[in-house]
């Protein structure tokens, strides 16, 4: 008796019910290209670049998001139309549209259509809902996990740093000459070489300068968060040692020497003020690991064709 090959029947009578489930689509597919097949369903070339919620436009993607919803359909999951409009009043409101010809307007300036939107929506909702069932659902995080990821990772959970500064500024204005802003600077310079060589205070370094009503000071700003001042003083602040000069720092309203009073050491939010931001660190890393191979194990289990 002739050997005959399961495999090569198996993909025989596929390609025999695929024929005969997309006849018309084949038909079509001189004007249509089909460029994939999963399970029994085709994905064609207008389907790949008609997505708006869908924007990575490859091959991988829609099979990916074309075996959730076969998975979907299965387990019985819907969106209702109720839910779905819940979500475009949810996405009007978040941007800003005032009623819904504004939102049609920029929907068919992207191309696209309210019905083709709804259709969209309607899929990424049950997308959600697959997801949420068949991997969020089962994630949990116990404290010793918590506590674990909260010492592997502490880096991450820095205070910012903080400096106490003192500070002289001359101010001025984009209006201003050239040879304005040169006489400016020089003034600060020269308060700058008294401080350096006299080891006066930045009070003192005013009083000796008296009579230039432009001269701002402060000797002492409180502590300061790093990213918090001027881009170019917080570069130059925070890379001072306490009790460190600056040289003169020009920005775009003015001059500066800058002064570092004292640093606060590094240190690290608690665990019990973070607790909970960690346990959703936690489960986003869980769900994205469960994800993927939740999906491998759908497509491996799947038949997957690209044409």
């Amino acid at each position: 008796m002739k050997h005959v090959n399961l495999y090569n029947l198996f993909l025989i009578a596929s390609t025999a019910i695929l024929l005969f489930t997309f006849s018309e689509g084949l038909a079509k597919s001189f004007e249509d290209k089909i460029i994939a097949i999963v399970n029994n369903e085709i994905i064609t070339e207008s389907e790949l670049e008609g997505s708006n919620l869908f924007p990575d436009k490859s091959v991988s993607s829609l099979i990916e998001k074309k075996l959730q919803l076969q998975t979907a359909q299965k387990k019985g999951l819907i969106a209702s139309e109720s839910e779905i409009l819940s979500a475009i009043e949810d996405i009007k409101r978040v941007n800003s549209f005032r009623n819904d010809k504004e939102f049609e307007d920029a929907l068919l300036r992207d191309g696209s259509s309210i019905e083709k939107y709804k259709k969209d929506l309607r899929d990424q909702l049950i997308i959600l809902k697959l997801v949420n069932k068949e991997v969020k659902s089962k994630i949990t995080i116990n404290n010793k996990e918590i506590e674990d990821y909260y010492i592997a990772n502490k880096t991450k959970f820095l205070l910012p740093e903080e400096i106490k500064i003192a500070y002289i500024q001359i101010p001025f204005k984009s209006s201003d000459s050239p040879e304005a802003v040169q006489t400016l600077e020089k003034r600060i310079k020269d308060m700058l070489k008294d401080s350096k060589n006299n080891n006066k205070s930045f009070s003192e370094i005013i009083r000796s300068f008296k009579g230039i009503p432009e001269v701002n000071v402060n000797e002492n700003s409180g502590y300061v968060k790093k990213g918090h001042l001027l881009k170019e003083l917080d570069k130059a602040a925070f890379d001072m040692n306490k009790d460190e000069v600056s040289d003169v720092i020009t920005t775009g309203s003015g001059f500066y020497i800058l002064k570092v009073l004292d640093r606060k050491t590094i240190d690290y939010r608690s665990l019990n003020d973070i607790r909970e931001d960690v346990n959703n660190m936690l489960i986003q890393e869980k769900t994205e690991k469960t994800y993927k191979e939740w999906l491998l194990n759908i497509k491996t289990s799947s038949y997957i064709e690209i044409m």
